[in-house]
C-alpha cells in the first residue's frame, strides 16, 4: 500500500501539475475508504472468517491498483485517482482487522503485544523492500529523462506491480490460511461484566 502513496503523490504533483497541498487533500478520500473499510470489516467480522475477508479486502485493494495502473499523462483527479483511491482503500480497510486477528491468534496473552510488534516491524520493513522495488521497476520503465509521459509510464507500471503483488497475497492467504468459521460474537451477559 506504500507504494499507492508513494506513486500516486508523485503522479499527482509531477505528471498533472498539482500543489503539495492539493496533492495532499486529494487523499482524503483514500483515508475515508480505509476507515470505511475497517469499519465494514468489524461489522463482517462476526459473519465471516478472517480469512474470507483477507482475501475479498486483499483482491479488492489488488483491483483498485489495476486501476491505478491505467492512470494517463493527460488524465485527471476525477477519472485516474478518486475511483481507484475508493476501491483499493476499502480493500485495505478490509484487511487491517483480519490481519491483526490472525497475526494475533493462539498467541498466550502475555505475548500478544510481543506478536502484533513483530507484526508491526513486517508491515514497515515490507513496505519498505516492496516500494525500493516497485521504485526501481519504475524509475527503468520512466528512463532518464523526467517527461510527463516517461513518468507517468514507470508509475503506472508500479502500481500495475502492485496490484500483482497484492493478487498474490490473496492467493496466499486462500490457500495458505485454514478455514476457520467466524468468531462468536460476545454475549450481552458476558460484556455487561466487564
Amino acid at each position: 500500500m506504500a507504494s499507492s502513496f508513494y506513486f500516486m503523490s508523485l503522479y499527482l504533483q509531477r505528471v498533472l501539475g498539482h500543489g503539495a497541498a492539493l496533492t495532499g487533500t486529494m487523499f482524503l478520500p483514500f483515508a475515508l475508504g480505509v476507515v470505511a473499510g475497517s469499519f465494514l470489516a468489524v461489522k463482517l467480522g462476526y459473519r465471516l472468517a478472517p480469512r474470507t475477508l483477507l482475501v475479498a479486502g486483499g483482491l479488492l485493494a489488488a483491483a483498485g491498483f489495476a486501476w491505478f495502473g491505467m492512470i494517463s499523462s493527460d488524465g485527471a483527479f476525477g477519472t485516474d485517482v478518486l475511483g481507484p483511491s475508493i476501491v483499493a482503500s476499502v480493500g485495505f480497510g478490509l484487511c487491517l482487522a483480519p490481519v491483526v486477528s490472525i497475526a494475533t491468534a493462539g498467541v498466550a496473552a502475555r505475548e500478544t503485544g510481543t506478536a502484533s510488534a513483530l507484526l508491526n516491524s513486517s508491515r514497515q520493513i515490507g513496505a519498505s523492500l516492496g516500494l525500493a522495488a516497485l521504485g526501481t521497476a519504475a524509475q527503468h520503465r520512466g528512463g532518464d529523462v523526467p517527461t510527463p509521459q516517461a513518468l507517468n509510464s514507470g508509475y503506472a507500471l508500479g502500481l500495475t506491480l502492485g496490484a500483482a503483488l497484492l493478487a498474490a497475497a490473496a492467493l496466499v492467504a486462500f490457500t495458505v490460511l485454514p478455514r476457520t468459521a467466524p468468531p462468536s460474537r460476545p454475549s450481552r451477559s458476558t460484556t455487561a461484566t466487564r
